[in-house]
């Protein structure tokens, strides 16, 4: 059994989970968190802003969310967003403010490494320094801009060797913001997920999952721990042949080249 506190940082966002990888299934865990939309009101919630107050000669910052701000007293000190904060700051402020989010997660599971989901490359040392301060193995995965739909690496099976057959097909049922629920189908083809609409099916989905957020995430993790790895050898063996394909095709042009000039030649000289 391998276990990671996956932490997303994305879009100046903050949501943290428990991965559990197994053969045979994924488990996928939200955590909440407190935040304190105003001074003596808190929530706990699994997905949050970013964003900080402190009153006057407070030294710590107290997590909020962006739209709390506008009700706050106009003396305290905001951080609207975290990460856009200067260079300089920001190296400060995220030690900090970090530690205030995941305070009661690291006391909680004190041996699990971490996993950070983000979107900005400059905060990787940041990010590095962090877990080094809270004793904590840690990966930081830079998501890629597209991947195809990456959840659908969420409902493979990660305790599987090879990847799935072109064409095949796995699903889910997710939970549609307290709506109801929608089963979701994705196609694997050409080395990625692509979500496919299916109005009959056999198939039986494989898992269910709170929220189509949580999918997204868990397979963004899954990918980055798991199948990243994995498909760097298809993938090459794949340009590879692409290019050897390439090289006949450039080649054949050429000899069609050479043939149509020495036509226009043989025309020449026959006087057509």
């Amino acid at each position: 059994m391998n276990c990671w506190l996956v932490i997303d940082l994305r879009a100046n966002r903050f949501a943290a989970a428990i991965l559990t990888l197994a053969s045979g299934k994924t488990s996928w865990q939200p955590q909440k968190v407190r935040i304190y939309p105003l001074r003596d009101i808190y929530n706990d919630v699994t997905e949050t802003d970013l964003t900080f107050y402190r009153q006057p000669d407070e030294k710590n910052w107290i997590p909020t969310l962006r739209s709390s701000i506008g009700d706050l007293p106009k003396d305290f000190e905001i951080i609207p967003a975290l990460l856009d904060e200067p260079a300089v700051r920001l190296q400060t402020l995220l030690t900090r403010n970090f530690a205030t989010l995941l305070k009661d997660l690291l006391k909680e599971y004190q041996d699990i490494p971490l996993l950070f989901l983000i979107d900005r490359d400059h905060i990787q040392t940041l990010l590095v320094d962090f877990a080094s301060k809270a004793h904590r193995k840690s990966l930081i995965y830079l998501a890629p801009d597209q991947m195809g739909d990456i959840e659908g690496f969420a409902l493979l099976d990660p305790g599987r060797i090879n990847l799935p057959t072109e064409e095949s097909i796995v699903s889910c049922v997710v939970e549609i913001n307290g709506n109801g629920v929608e089963t979701r189908y994705y196609r694997w083809s050409h080395h990625h997920f692509k979500q496919v609409k299916m109005e009959t099916t056999s198939l039986s989905p494989q898992s269910k999952w709170d929220s189509a957020a949580s999918l997204q995430r868990a397979g963004l993790a899954m990918f980055s721990l798991v199948w990243q790895e994995r498909l760097v050898v298809p993938v090459e063996n794949e340009i590879n042949l692409l290019e050897q394909e390439n090289n006949t095709c450039t080649q054949i042009i050429y000899h069609m080249q050479r043939l149509l000039k020495q036509l226009g030649q043989v025309q020449s000289l026959n006087g057509i």
